[in-house]
């Protein structure tokens, strides 16, 4: 999830080293915009969390420059480093939301609804006719009308992931009841956003833990797990 209560990164970072445990659980249960922030829990991430390889890490004195009474942060030292092992990690999964997603997602050009105009559920028609032609936001705006529909949740994730709205998308998988036969599909997509969403670790977990009924989800599987092990 986005972070509720918000932190800089310096507050965040000095909250680890004291090996607080309301910032040990921040940086694990959020997802961040800022970059310093992203590329810490990723770093972190490949640390498996253990704070005191942290500490090692970024155990440097600061940095005065004379005569001009600044100061650069250790802390933001730290950062840059940290960021430049992370981007390593990000190019190695080649996980740019815009163009990497694309080639792990299967093929579902949704179905025609067949009813009568004076259907109650016409909105759902017209959802899918949006999203059979790819317009994904005008199909969520029509889905929406239907929170408790699985199909409508589905159809409204997969939208949400081409729009690259990975959180969204991740929170319509999730209210798909586990008796759908949407259920076992929607497990692969969530795993999806949680890999090219920085938490690799939780989407890997979900692939490994799921068997899937449909031959395509399991060849893509295998290749986006290949892929993450090159």
């Amino acid at each position: 999830m986005i972070e509720k209560n918000k932190h800089s990164y310096t507050e965040v970072l000095n909250g680890l080293l004291k090996q607080e445990p309301y910032f040990i659980n921040y940086i694990k249960s959020n997802n961040f915009e800022d970059d310093d922030l992203s590329g810490l829990k990723l770093f972190l991430e490949n640390l498996n969390y253990d704070m005191d390889a942290l500490d090692n890490f970024i155990s440097v004195k600061p940095l005065i420059i004379p005569n001009k009474k600044k100061y650069f942060s250790y802390y933001k030292i730290a950062a840059s480093f940290i960021l430049i092992i992370s981007i390593s990690y990000l190019v190695k999964l080649n996980l740019n939301k815009k163009h990497a997603i694309a080639p792990y997602l299967v093929e579902d050009i949704g179905f025609k609804i067949w009813m009568s105009q004076n259907s109650s559920q016409v909105d759902l028609l017209n959802g899918m006719n949006y999203y059979r032609n790819k317009n994904y936001k005008e199909a969520i705006i029509y889905f929406s009308k239907f929170p408790n529909n699985d199909t409508a949740l589905y159809y409204s994730g997969i939208s949400a992931i081409q729009l690259e709205k990975l959180n969204e998308a991740e929170t319509y998988f999730n209210n798909i009841p586990n008796e759908s036969i949407y259920k076992n599909k929607s497990l692969y997509y969530t795993s999806l956003c949680f890999i090219f969403n920085n938490n690799q670790k939780k989407g890997i977990e979900i692939l490994k833990n799921t068997h899937f009924d449909e031959q395509d989800y399991r060849i893509k599987k295998i290749e986006l797990l290949e892929a993450i092990n090159k």
